[in-house]
């Protein structure tokens, strides 16, 4: 398959988060759940509740975590204790058209990376109700080794999509006054066909193009705007190598993954450590259009799900 075709249908796939005929790009704030008690009542039934939860890559150390945690308490509903197996789950497997979920198989609890997931696995035919909007909330950024942040900034005013657009068009660091022994300029991001920060990316991308918040369809699958992405994806040496965590990537393998990458906030701060110690001090630039990811907390509101389920999910998520 040829890059442009490649590009075309990566965009086409960014389309999928466009619900109710379009998505706005905006800020939407963090809401956080304090820890209650649950109540017990006496049960002939002591079996343990086992309570499945799918959690987004992006959170999904925090809900493991959490859910250690919660099992190590031994919470009960009716008398039966609580087991918390949380399992890693991408949003955009969900919704292809094989669907890694089906009305027979999927988990009690679903934690995604946004509403709008929510929204997109019931166009699907996945009944899932949201209990809470948001447990978290995490943005995307721009981060970079000071030092080629300071070039780019140099070179074209600012760090945004349309210099990285230009740095991947004029190639080496050496043609923006950079030092040549860093080559070529390698931008990042997750690979959007597999992985909604990626497709974050892209939102963002669009709505820079376009130099609107307000997206649809025919904004994302523009053949201008394919056109002016491609450079950036050629300039990719391979999605694959980039894997779930671009941050942690760059952190193991340095600038020769990627040089300047779009990425969650979280996961730059889950890796900065180890980022320092690679490639030295980093420097780091908010979007001007932003897609925030929320984390909602969604339950499978078909009959599959029993009221002491709900119980235990409700339970969890007061927890949290």
């Amino acid at each position: 398959m040829n890059r442009s075709r490649l590009v075309f249908l990566i965009i086409v796939g960014a389309a999928l988060l466009i619900v109710g005929g379009g998505v706005l790009l905006d800020q939407m704030g963090t809401k956080l759940d304090s820890e209650s008690d649950s109540g017990e009542s006496s049960a002939t039934d002591t079996t343990p509740i086992m309570l499945t939860v799918a959690a987004s890559p992006i959170g999904v150390d925090w809900i493991e975590q959490a859910a250690q945690t919660y099992n190590g308490v031994r919470r009960r509903i009716e008398g039966r204790i609580v087991e918390v197996r949380v399992t890693q789950q991408d949003s955009l497997p969900v919704w292809n058209s094989t669907g890694t979920w089906s009305i027979r198989d999927h988990p009690i609890v679903w934690i995604p990376e946004t509403t709008a997931a929510v929204a997109y696995a019931g166009e699907v035919g996945l009944d899932f109700a949201i209990r809470e909007a948001s447990l978290a909330s995490t943005v995307m950024i721009w981060g970079a080794p000071a030092e080629r942040a300071d070039v780019l900034i140099n070179e074209y005013g600012q760090i945004n999509w349309t210099s990285v657009q230009q740095a991947s068009v004029d190639g080496a660091w050496s043609a923006l006054g950079g030092n040549p022994a860093w080559g070529y300029v390698i931008p990042g991001f997750a690979q959007p066909s597999r992985y909604m920060s990626g497709i974050a990316a892209l939102l963002i991308a669009s709505a820079e193009f376009h130099d609107q918040a307000a997206l649809d369809a025919g904004s994302l699958n523009d053949q201008a705007l394919i056109d002016w992405l491609r450079p950036v994806f050629e300039s990719v040496p391979n999605f694959a190598t980039l894997g779930t965590y671009p941050a942690q990537a760059i952190a193991t393998r340095g600038t020769s993954a990627a040089d300047i990458a779009l990425l969650p906030e979280s996961e730059w701060l889950a890796n900065y450590q180890g980022l320092t110690t690679k490639v030295g001090a980093l420097t780091f630039v908010y979007p001007a259009y932003q897609v925030w990811l929320d984390f909602p907390f969604a339950v499978w509101d078909g009959p599959a799900t029993t009221e002491t389920e709900r119980a235990a999910a409700d339970d969890f998520l007061a927890f949290l």
